[in-house]
C-alpha cells in the first residue's frame, strides 16, 4: 500500500469535528481531473512511500497514544483496493471502534462498507471534475444516518447542485454538510486584498442562510483556522 502521511490531529471537517483523531492519508487519487479544490495535491499522484500493513501499523502505534479515533484518507482511499479493509480488520483487532473514511464516492461502496463510518465528498460543478450526479446514486442509497456527505461550494451554481444531489438521497439517509470555498483555497491568506476579505466573509454567510434555510450542516475546515494550511495536521 501507498501511504502519505500518519499523523494524530484534530479533526477539523466532517461529523467528528473537533475531536483527536489519528489521521492515515493514502498516496493516489483516481480522479481525472483533479479537484480544483483539493487542499492535499501532495496525495494525488507521485509520491508516498510504499509500506507493508505491518510497518504501518508500528507506525501508527507510534503516534496514537491513547487515541482510539481514526480517519483515513487521502488522496482516494479506495484507490488502494483490498489494502483498506486489511487496515481496518487491524485497527478492529486493536480494540478501535471509531473508523471514519473519507471518499470522493467515484468508487462503488465496497462490501464491507457498513463496518465503518463514511464522509462522501459530493463533488460540484466548480470543481471541475465532470463527475456526474448519477455517479453518487449507489452512495447515496447506501449510507446511513451515521454517515455524511460534503459538498465543497463555490458559487450559487454549486448550491443549486447540491439540492439537486439531495433529492436522491432516502428519507433517513446521511448528514449533510456544506462547505463554503474561500479566498485562502486559491490565494494564500497574507496576500488576500480586504477586499478580497469581505467577499470571502460574504460567501461564507450565503453558505451559512443556504444551511439554515435547508436543514444542512454550515462546515468549515477548523483544523486550518487552528493550525494553517499545512501538512501533518
Amino acid at each position: 500500500m501507498r501511504v502519505n502521511e500518519v499523523f494524530l490531529s484534530c479533526q477539523g471537517e466532517g461529523l467528528n469535528v473537533g475531536l483527536p483523531t489519528v489521521f492515515v492519508r493514502f498516496q493516489g487519487c483516481n480522479l481525472n481531473p483533479a479537484c480544483s479544490w483539493c487542499d492535499t495535491k501532495y496525495a494525488q499522484r507521485d509520491g508516498g512511500r510504499e509500506v507493508t500493513l505491518n510497518a504501518l501499523l508500528t507506525e501508527i502505534n507510534k503516534v496514537r497514544g491513547h487515541c482510539n479515533r481514526f480517519c483515513i484518507t487521502g488522496g482516494e482511499p479506495l484507490n488502494q483496493g483490498e489494502a483498506v479493509i486489511e487496515l481496518v480488520r487491524s485497527l478492529r483487532s486493536y480494540g478501535v471502534d471509531d473508523i471514519e473514511i473519507f471518499t470522493n464516492g467515484s468508487f462503488a461502496p465496497p462490501s464491507w462498507s457498513t463496518s465503518v463510518q463514511w464522509c462522501v465528498d459530493i463533488k460540484c460543478p466548480s470543481s471541475k471534475t465532470n463527475i456526474n450526479v448519477t455517479n453518487y446514486v449507489h452512495w447515496l442509497h447506501s449510507l446511513r444516518p451515521t454517515d455524511s456527505v460534503k459538498f465543497v461550494v463555490a458559487d450559487e451554481t454549486d448550491l443549486n447542485y447540491c439540492l439537486e444531489v439531495v433529492k436522491a438521497l432516502p428519507r433517513l439517509g446521511p448528514q449533510i454538510l456544506v462547505s463554503p470555498a474561500v479566498c485562502g483555497d486559491i490565494v494564500p491568506q497574507n496576500v488576500l486584498t480586504i477586499e478580497a476579505s469581505k467577499e470571502q466573509q460574504k460567501w461564507m454567510q450565503r453558505v451559512w442562510e443556504f444551511c439554515f434555510h435547508n436543514g444542512f450542516r454550515f462546515s468549515l475546515q477548523n483544523h486550518k483556522v487552528l493550525f494553517g494550511n499545512k501538512k501533518g495536521v
